[in-house]
């Protein structure tokens, strides 16, 4: 009965019986040996006879080969390994290899067709995912991003017009001076409060004005007049994501119009909230309504700066020149 072994494993099996000393198992298995590839079979007829020259041993010789001819002997079963290492070609044999030595082989020398797959490496799965989370983020805040501070301070020249530049600033410090104006009026009250109490014939009427003064009507912008005020929200480079736009801002704050103005030779659209006939109206809209907290780096413009002429072109569309 033939058995078939890949020539890998049969290589390795004959060098593991030479480290071990098997000689006359090694020569048996040798001499039986053949292969149906052309190529395969020459190499294992060269290997029989190096074999029966280096390793068989006279009559009545005393003990093995020497060490060296077995090292040569296996020196050579390892470049006829390597020649037919991909090659996928078999071995016949009659004598069947141990299968535990056959076990062992395969467990110490994995062949190409038993080798563990390589695990691939998750981190470029892992920095395509950042990637994509962080364009999708940019993206979903861009209306933000592009209306802070520190970003318009490195906005090219020629995307934001020169009038608007000290409306930028002017917009930084309207916080700062809500806040100045709130305390001015607290300690106001406080004081007006002291006053009253020491005089009680009066006290009814005076608390009736502080009540009456502490209820603020909540700014609102004109529902049909342009105004000579406007808060600006965003601005875009195409009409329609402008609209697009307008529509939530007005959803927000009551009204919203779409503003367009050439910048560089090319038109550029602005998202405002219009109505308001002086600043003090458009700053207390802004507090109220906390405009800021939504678009941050919204600012206060008059119409008249870089906008002379002001021309309807649809519903809601207006063009300055």
């Amino acid at each position: 009965m033939a058995y078939q072994t890949n020539s890998g494993n049969f290589f390795d099996y004959l060098t593991q019986m030479l480290v071990e000393n098997k000689v006359s198992e090694t020569i048996q298995i040798l001499s039986d040996a053949s292969s149906s590839d052309p190529t395969l079979n020459g190499d294992l007829k060269f290997l029989k006879l190096r074999a029966n020259k280096k390793l068989m041993v006279p009559a009545g010789g005393v003990g093995g080969p020497p060490k060296t001819q077995i090292q040569d002997v296996i020196k050579l079963i390892k470049e006829l390994k390597s020649a037919h290492y991909r090659r996928e070609v078999k071995v016949n044999t009659l004598t069947e290899p141990s299968k535990k030595a056959m076990k062992q082989i395969r467990k110490n020398n994995p062949s190409v067709n038993t080798a563990t797959k390589k695990k691939r490496s998750v981190w470029p799965w892992v920095l395509l995912f950042l990637l994509l989370g962080g364009g999708a983020a940019g993206y979903y805040f861009k209306d933000q991003i592009l209306q802070n501070e520190l970003v318009k301070k490195v906005i090219p020249a020629g995307f934001l017009s020169s009038n608007e530049t000290p409306e930028i600033n002017k917009a930084s410090a309207a916080p700062e001076k809500a806040k100045k104006q709130a305390k001015k009026e607290t300690t106001t009250s406080s004081s007006s409060s002291t006053s009253s109490s020491s005089s009680l014939p009066s006290s009814s009427s005076s608390s009736a004005s502080l009540s009456s003064s502490s209820k603020k009507k909540t700014t609102k912008p004109s529902s049909t007049s342009i105004g000579k005020y406007f808060i600006q929200i965003a601005s875009y480079t195409e009409l329609d994501q402008a609209k697009s736009k307008r529509k939530r801002v007005e959803m927000s704050f009551d009204r919203a119009i779409v503003l367009q103005k050439d910048l560089g030779g090319k038109p550029n659209y602005k998202i405002v909230i219009p109505g308001f006939k002086t600043r003090e109206n458009a700053e207390d809209f802004q507090d109220d309504r906390k405009v800021d907290r939504l678009y941050v780096g919204a600012f206060i413009q008059p119409f008249r700066s870089g906008c002379g002429n002001l021309t309807k072109l649809e519903e809601n569309v207006y063009a300055c020149k």
